[in-house]
């Protein structure tokens, strides 16, 4: 049987399935092709590593649907040795072909290399070119979580708009200019009343039911199964968000995008938390590792007012400092890495050593 590290969350309403079998099949046509798969000194991925298709089932629960559509895959074996894991990179929110260089940096290539592994990078159903039916079924992500280390980022620059502004006049005017311009670079060639607008259903972005579109299908999961609003903070706290933004703030706006017959008052947040254990989740093998300043850490088990959760050696609990979105998972062999990142990577390759030593007796 393949071994598996599953790799960063992967979306739960729209999950996709495959067995360790199939997936050793895929990776085993590659294998002896190590040779000339990257054109030198360039980023640009050989063909050798895809993107293939395999027939997905569209659903696994109606066992006389046998129905099926090509779903999406690229693979980098050229790190594997006999008894390596499989890597396995489900990309949740996005089209995939903008996350294949995680076959040869970042992460997911770094523990292929210390551990003798397979990269898989997968395409989500729903999203890209991996769409169980020829019709469709946004809101764009905050723009901050985009921040990479060593770059200052969107978040960096409303920061420094601050930086003379020592009057409360001075800081709106501040905020104002910050805020036209941020607003003309986003829009593009919308107006700000079709970006950003959140009442008109006839604006292009609630009328856009063409396939590969990441931010619907990403609302329509929002909408339905997870919640996931970026709000205010709660009452009593500081807040750099407006509190008129609130989760009824978000969710009158789904029935903007989808037929009300078919949306429910609010996603099913209880129900996801019941079934998958929520900030109550226990189980081994499952290292967690969250940036400190990462504004999706609210959601994650290491939520300022989650349960405690104590590191053991069988489920590592890792909350990088001043980290903030998914810095852990970058890795390049050309770049310098900041050592709290390193740190994590070394307790992480550490960790999944140890797990896949002792694989046959867990």
């Amino acid at each position: 049987m393949a071994r598996l590290i599953f790799f960063w969350a992967i979306a739960l309403a729209l999950i996709s399935i495959v067995n360790a079998t199939t997936l050793t099949r895929l990776f085993k046509n590659q294998f002896n092709s190590k040779r000339n798969l990257f054109a030198l000194n360039k980023r640009a991925l050989s063909p050798q590593l895809g993107p293939f298709t395999f027939p997905q089932k569209v659903d696994h629960f109606d066992w006389n649907n046998h129905a099926t559509f090509p779903q999406r895959y690229w693979v980098n074996s050229t790190n594997y040795r006999p008894g390596g894991p499989i890597i396995f990179f489900n990309v949740g929110e996005s089209d995939a072909s903008g996350f294949t260089d995680y076959l040869i940096e970042g992460e997911t290539s770094l523990l292929a290399q210390r551990l003798g592994g397979v990269v898989i990078v997968f395409e989500h159903r729903y999203y890209g070119e991996s769409n169980p039916v020829p019709v469709p079924l946004g809101i764009p992500v905050s723009f901050w979580q985009k921040t990479e280390p060593g770059d200052p980022g969107p978040f960096e620059e409303f920061c420094q708009a601050f930086n003379n502004a020592t009057t409360p006049s001075a800081q709106v005017a501040a905020y104002a200019s910050w805020t036209t311009a941020y607003a003309a670079n986003a829009c593009q060639n919308q107006t700000q009343d079709d970006y950003f607008g959140t009442h008109d259903p006839k604006a292009s972005k609630c009328t856009n039911t063409t396939l590969n579109n990441d931010d619907r299908s990403w609302l329509w999961q929002t909408c339905l199964e997870f919640g996931y609003w970026q709000t205010a903070a709660p009452k009593g706290h500081l807040t750099l968000i407006s509190r008129l933004v609130t989760p009824d703030y978000f969710q009158r706006q789904c029935q903007l995008f989808f037929p009300v017959s078919i949306l429910s008052s609010k996603p099913r947040t209880n129900y996801i938390n019941e079934k998958f254990g929520g900030w109550k989740l226990e189980a081994d093998h499952i290292f967690w590792i969250n940036g400190e300043f990462d504004p999706w850490r609210s959601l994650s088990v290491a939520a300022p007012n989650a349960p405690t959760r104590l590191s053991t050696e069988k489920s590592p609990n890792v909350l990088i400092k001043d980290a903030v979105h998914v810095w852990d998972a970058f890795w390049s062999p050309t770049t310098t890495i900041p050592e709290p990142i390193v740190e994590v990577h070394n307790q992480l390759v550490a960790s999944l050593s140890g797990w896949l030593k002792n694989f046959n007796t867990i």
